[in-house]
Order: C-alpha cells, then structure tokens, then sequence
C-alpha cells in the first residue's frame, strides 16, 4: 500500500514539473488496519468507521464466522455471513472480536480517530475493545485493583496467552492496534482509556 502511494505521489510530481494540468487523486491508507491470519483472530476496531455493519468492516476478508461476547450471559453469540438470520450484525469499537479467517488478510478501518473513552464492565470477563491506531503498555490502564487478569489470542498458535499482575513474568505487556482482549473484572467497574498517557506509555 504504501508503496503505491509513493508511486502515485512520484507520478503526480513528475506531472507538475514537466508542466501537466489536471487533477491527481491521491488515497491515503487509513492509520488504522487488522491483520488477520487463516483461523479464529481476536481483534478491536482501532477508529469508528461510519459504516459499522459487519459486511463493510470485514469487506475483503475472507471470513466464515465472527463471534461476539455476551459479557451478561457470559457466553458468545456468533455471526455467519450465511445465516438467514444473525444475533448482531454491526462492529463497535469498545468491543472485541472473534473472527474465523479462511485467508491471511489486512482490513483498513476507515472513519474517526477514538479520544478518551470509558468501557462499563462486568463482574466476570469482559471483551473490551482496545480502540486505538497506536500500541501501549498494558500497565497504563489495567487496573490492578479491579482486574485479575488480561487475555489476549495468539493467532499463529490459536491458544490465549494469559496477562497477571500477580505472575512473576508474563508473556507479554504490551498491547498492539488492532489487538482484541478479555479482562476479568472482580466486580462491576469502568475501563478508563486516556489517549495521551496510553500514547506515552
């Protein structure tokens, strides 16, 4: 991607120097993109498209199934691009995802930049979205006090990879755009996401 658009600017500038008119369209890739790899992937939206439908978010991707967490219920409703019928049929950014990939692929999520959110949780686990264009330190918001632990999916391995405060060492402490989580709440609480302090962490 960024490789054509270097291209089309090069093109554009060698048009403007030899005296060309007319008008270039220049796209520019969105800051916010998913990668997802063949099987299941759990993935945030990093922005707020303006169509949030399924189908325009996931357009280009090759997938079978998308899964969403009931936190209430605390068990999964599960969309098919096949179904007659589906539980949910849109994509929001305090959420995260389970997505049945057949293909690796890139989505690039268009729409608004997200600022300061909060996210209401539940007692139990939470699949809260990590809505963000950037990557941060998973200490910058996790609340030791509130939370137990932090999951995040390996998708080469298909398995969860398990984040504590209380671990000696963990396996990872940071959190990537486009990154998917569960936390578990030990009581009904607020996931306060500051912008700036997670862009410096």
């Amino acid at each position: 991607m960024k490789e054509a658009l270097s291209a089309i600017v090069l093109v554009a500038l060698a048009a403007w120097a030899g005296g060309a008119q007319g008008i270039v369209s220049v796209v520019v890739p969105s800051p916010c993109k998913i990668n997802f790899l063949p099987g299941w992937n759990l993935v945030s939206l990093c922005g707020e498209p303006a169509n949030k439908t399924v189908q325009a978010v996931l357009s280009g991707i090759d997938y079978r199934f998308v899964m969403a967490w009931n936190a209430s219920s605390q068990e999964f409703i599960v969309y098919s691009p096949r179904a007659a019928q589906n539980p949910f049929d849109s994509l929001e950014f305090n959420q995260s995802y389970f997505v049945y990939a057949s293909s690796p692929a890139t989505a690039y999520i268009g729409g608004q930049l997200v600022n300061d959110t909060n996210i209401s949780l539940v007692q139990g686990w939470n699949a809260a979205g990590y809505p963000y264009e950037f990557a941060s330190n998973i200490s910058v918001y996790f609340n030791q006090t509130a939370f137990r632990y932090l999951m995040k999916w390996n998708a080469s391995s298909q398995q969860f990879v398990v984040y504590s405060p209380r671990a000696a060492e963990n396996p990872f402490a940071k959190i990537f755009m486009g990154e998917g989580q569960f936390i578990y709440a030990l009581a009904p609480t607020i996931l306060s996401y500051n912008r700036a302090a997670l862009q410096s962490g």
